[in-house]
């Protein structure tokens, strides 16, 4: 009876990390259909459209990443990082983003979503 105890014990052991496997493979399903974008934090055209996020004014027309503002996001250096672009890039990819020459970050929305990648 001890035997079978320990065996179902670890069948139990077992279900939780076959459970984690399955959740695993699904994570990495999900992020192979972003496969190219910038980052893990980017996501699809699709993607946005199908959780109804607000893309900002002015974002390069061709644009297939973007990003949406969190709390945590205090400058564009912050964003332009967490999607493996530079400033510059950003800046051209959402012309809205900015003022006139020198670039300042100045409308940088939280729940806002910017290009981050064509």
């Amino acid at each position: 009876a001890e035997k079978k105890s320990s065996s179902s014990s670890t069948n139990a052991a077992a279900a939780p990390a076959a459970d984690a496997a399955a959740t695993q493979a699904d994570a990495s399903s999900s992020s192979s259909s972003n496969s190219g974008a910038p980052s893990q934090y980017a996501l699809s055209k699709e993607q946005v459209e199908s959780q109804g996020l607000t893309l900002v004014h002015k974002i390069d027309p061709n644009c297939k990443w973007f990003y949406t503002i969190t709390p945590n996001d205090v400058a564009c250096e912050d964003v332009a990082a967490k999607n493996n672009i530079d400033q510059a890039t950003l800046f051209k990819l959402n012309k809205n983003l900015h003022s006139k020459a020198p670039n300042t970050c100045d409308n940088l929305d939280t729940g806002k979503t910017y290009c981050v990648g064509l």
